[in-house]
């Protein structure tokens, strides 16, 4: 079977398995003590795995002359292929160390690169949280600070309309609409200060229009009106400060 396989792959020309097959062969042979016939294939093995550079079946075939050469009590043979099956050995445990090195090195630059994406991506988060709770609190101190000059400029205008609104009843009160003289209560609140303050005599004058009536019957009330305001005008103008 072996040597049908054999056929097959240098038909082929598959020289990797050429050589695992002449192995093989060999082996089977040495285990025959056909050591001449082994020595030979072995050696056809090893010449191919040294132009493909298989360090691996080179120290196999290498351990495998060694032995056949030591069954023959060959041993300074035996000893020269042992010493290239030490060496090619070692050096095929180095590239493997140099291969997993590679690897493991490999897997951790990923991982770390993994882990720092990562990061970045939580620290992205983050930086997009804490903006949105700024823009967040800006808008609400933005409408805060709205609402407050709102309230202030309401509360402004309500105070402004308080105080006209203050005024013109105490105005009302006091005074009469269509002279805009002070009434008959502000007059005795005005005679109770000024008593109050000088605690002393008041002097009161009292005037009257002369044929009044005639005027409003004559030329109607409006006329009348104006008449009114008219005199208390002049007599408003002719009084003292003091005598108001």
């Amino acid at each position: 079977e072996l040597e049908q396989a054999l056929k097959i792959f240098q038909a082929s020309n598959d020289k990797p398995m050429i050589a695992q097959t002449l192995l093989d062969i060999g082996l089977a042979q040495a285990n025959l003590k056909n050591y001449a016939a082994a020595e030979s294939n072995l050696k056809e093995s090893l010449s191919i795995a040294e132009k493909n550079q298989d360090i691996q079946t080179q120290f196999e075939i290498n351990l495998s002359l060694s032995d056949i050469y030591e069954r023959q009590k060959k041993f300074q043979l035996a000893l020269v292929h042992y010493k290239a099956y030490r060496e090619q050995s070692d050096q095929h445990l180095s590239k493997q160390n140099e291969s997993k090195v590679a690897e493991l090195e490999i897997q951790f630059e990923t991982r770390r690169k993994e882990l720092e994406n990562k990061a970045l991506k939580n620290e992205n988060m983050l930086q997009e949280i804490e903006l949105s709770k700024h823009q967040q609190s800006s808008r609400l101190l933005n409408v805060t600070l709205i609402l407050s000059a709102a309230l202030v400029v309401i509360l402004l205008h309500s105070i402004r309309r308080h105080i006209k609104s203050k005024k013109r009843l105490f105005k009302l009160a006091h005074t009469d609409e269509l002279t805009l003289l002070e009434n008959r209560r502000s007059i005795l609140k005005t005679i109770k200060q000024e008593y109050n303050k000088y605690l002393s005599p008041l002097t009161l004058l009292l005037m009257d229009i002369d044929h009044f009536k005639q005027i409003n019957d004559t030329h109607g009330h409006d006329i009348g009106d104006q008449v009114l305001k008219h005199v208390a005008t002049i007599a408003q103008k002719a009084l003292r400060g003091d005598d108001e």
